[in-house]
């Protein structure tokens, strides 16, 4: 969850908690009379560098630059600023740079990390102290980096996935502890900033008394910051606590209750109603958050259901405690996790308490502060309905085709064609066919769980097995592990952003296999961002699907995952109900619900850079090195 709520506030209260004032950035504006040509930006740095090192076999004066934005933009060197767009123009026709390049002082130039000439020099690009910083963050573990977000969380400079994954809000914020402590504004953890960072970390958990506890009888474990909070009261439904000291007028409420989903969405109803317009919400499989304002209080509600139990808290707090309990609020949301109900230990006892060594505060590079729940992440996730009360039907159970006694088997060493996988000797055995896709370079393959289930043998493009390594029958997902490698290109790319309504989509995969033989590609649009009965995991698609493209990429125009199919309309039960035969209603699997669950995996998702919209037969040939034919063998 973004958690933009009081964002200004927060930043300039925990500036004056935090340490000295921001330093001024580097000044990288052009000279009097010039200016920089940037031929293009960059979301991470490694693209960025590949741009420069292309560009510098002809602009020996090539640059890259972290600009403002918290993009890199690759820059050649400058020209007078009377003749900017003349040479601007003259260099574009010539073909020599990009048609969409541009001229700027380049005042929202941060720093330079790389340099042709530099390069040149040494061998290097790069910055000398931006390499050691790089160096540095090399070295951290996945725990260490998840420790690393989480002191960002406490220095108030970061509210976002504790998923040891350093994107672009992470770099953000690295750049804001940075300028605040004096450092070099990189947005690359150097050593030294790594001593500070933990510092300012442990200075901020021994003020609020930040530990993990537990309460047995209602099942609940929590991060709780004990100095902020007087001693639990029981009530109806689970603890309650009143804020003290610096979060005076806070409260917070420990939710215990059964009922299963119907409770979850009845509470899901009553938070929404509570809040002003505008509430931010994250669902994922059985959990849900909620981030809003009722008048001049800022209320967050999470909740997680196992089975019947329904658990979770509510803390609400004024907008002048944002700075405070915002960081507070997400921490608790990251460390929450249900428990059997037990007779101890007592929440009261455990505030007591001293905390135990293993949940003290540790050094970044030994071990990290206790881990957040598997399952956290970003992006909006949530449950999924029962898919057998709606009137929709899966389209992965397309029987395989019976072998053609007539057709030509390819020899066993030759590669099958990937737009047509190749057909093995034993295909009688298989009972249907689904999609799938890489999503990371050492194989994994993410398709629908209900492609999957009960299958003894899952054959990857007709040549050889893959292993279902996970399953998640709520959300309809499951991962398969394939012993091939994947170039990076060969990995499927998701989308940064949620998708837009009425956006361009197109699905590809291998619909009725036996009949259409290879892939398939149709387009559409995004016609809903709902699924039926509004269900927010799910997006509404026009693109036609088939029995067989379940479990298939949607890819927006510039590639990049925005859905898994899973469904589409049952039309011949829906005509009986209403007369008459609704036509491309099809349903696909949010991509941030799948991006969430293979998170929870240990599955980073790449994320696609902003681009221009592919060609439609650009799209469709970058897809096909990704989606690949799944066979189910019973």
């Amino acid at each position: 969850m973004a958690l933009r709520l009081a964002a200004a506030v927060l930043i300039t209260l925990w500036a004056a908690i935090a340490g000295p004032g921001a330093a001024p950035a580097q000044d990288n504006a052009a000279p009097p009379g010039k200016a920089w040509v940037q031929v293009s930006s960059h979301q991470g740095l490694a693209d960025a560098i590949a741009t420069a090192e292309r560009f510098a076999r002809d602009f020996q004066f090539t640059r890259v630059f972290l600009a403002a934005s918290g993009w890199y933009a690759v820059a050649l060197g400058v020209v007078d600023s009377a003749r900017a767009e003349e040479v601007l123009s003259a260099l574009i026709r010539r073909g020599r740079i990009p048609r969409d390049s541009l001229t700027t002082d380049g005042r929202d130039y941060l720093t330079e990390v790389w340099s042709a000439k530099r390069a040149a020099a040494s061998g290097s690009g790069l910055d000398p102290a931006l390499a050691a910083a790089i160096a540095a963050e090399e070295r951290l573990s996945e725990a260490e980096r998840r420790a690393v977000q989480e002191a960002l969380l406490w220095t108030g400079d970061y509210l976002d996935a504790i998923d040891g994954r350093f994107g672009p809000r992470t770099r953000a914020a690295i750049r804001a502890f940075q300028g605040r402590s004096g450092a070099a504004v990189t947005g690359f953890l150097a050593p030294g900033d790594l001593d500070a960072l933990f510092a300012a970390r442990d200075g901020t958990l021994r003020r609020i008394g930040w530990r993990i506890v537990e309460d047995g009888p209602r099942g609940i474990r929590v991060g709780l910051a004990a100095a902020l909070f007087g001693p639990p009261v029981e009530i109806d439904v689970g603890l309650r606590l009143e804020g003290r000291g610096p979060a005076a007028g806070a409260l917070l409420s420990l939710l215990s209750l059964s009922g299963g989903r119907r409770m979850m969405e009845s509470m899901i109803d009553s938070a929404r109603r509570s809040l002003d317009p505008g509430a931010e919400v994250e669902r994922g499989p059985n959990r849900v958050s909620i981030l809003g304002r009722n008048g001049g209080r800022i209320i967050h509600t999470h909740l997680e259901r196992r089975g019947d139990a329904v658990r979770g808290f509510i803390l609400s707090f004024g907008e002048d405690a944002a700075p405070l309990m915002l960081p507070v609020a997400v921490a608790m949301r990251h460390s929450f996790a249900p428990r059997p109900v037990a007779d101890g230990p007592l929440l009261a006892e455990e505030m007591n308490s001293a905390p135990p060594p293993a949940e003290r505060a540790p050094r970044p590079r030994l071990s990290p502060t206790p881990a957040p729940a598997a399952t956290s992440g970003s992006g909006m996730v949530g449950d999924r309905t029962d898919p057998r009360s709606a009137p929709r039907e899966r389209v992965d159970r397309e029987p395989a085709p019976r072998p053609d006694p007539r057709r030509p088997r390819p020899r066993s060493d030759e590669e099958p064609r990937r737009d047509r996988p190749g057909i093995r000797r034993d295909d009688r055995d298989v009972d249907s066919t689904g999609t799938g896709f890489y999503v990371s370079t050492d194989g994994k393959i993410l398709t629908n769980h209900h492609v999957v289930a009960g299958c003894r043998r899952m054959i990857v493009d007709g040549r050889d097995d893959a292993r279902v390594i996970a399953t998640d029958a709520d959300s309809d997902l499951a991962l398969l592990q394939h012993r091939t490698t994947r170039h990076p290109d060969a990995v499927a790319r998701f989308s940064a952003s949620p998708p837009r309504l009425n956006s361009d989509v197109t699905v590809v995969g291998y619909p009725l296999y036996g009949l259409l033989g290879g892939l398939n590609v149709t387009r559409g649009v995004i016609s809903s961002l709902a699924g039926l009965r509004g269900d927010p995991t799910f997006i509404q698609i026009s693109a036609e699907v088939q029995p067989g493209n379940s479990g298939g990429p949607a890819l927006d125009a510039q590639g990049r995952v925005v859905g898994v199919v899973q469904s589409k309309l049952d039309a011949l039960r829906l005509s009986e109900r209403l007369g008459d035969i609704p036509q491309n209603i099809n349903f696909a699997i949010r991509a941030e619900v799948a991006a969430e669950f293979l998170r929870a995996q240990g599955v980073s998702p790449l994320v696609g850079e902003a681009r221009a919209p592919l060609e439609p037969a650009d799209l469709a040939e970058a897809a096909q090195k990704f989606t690949v034919l799944l066979e189910c063998v019973r």
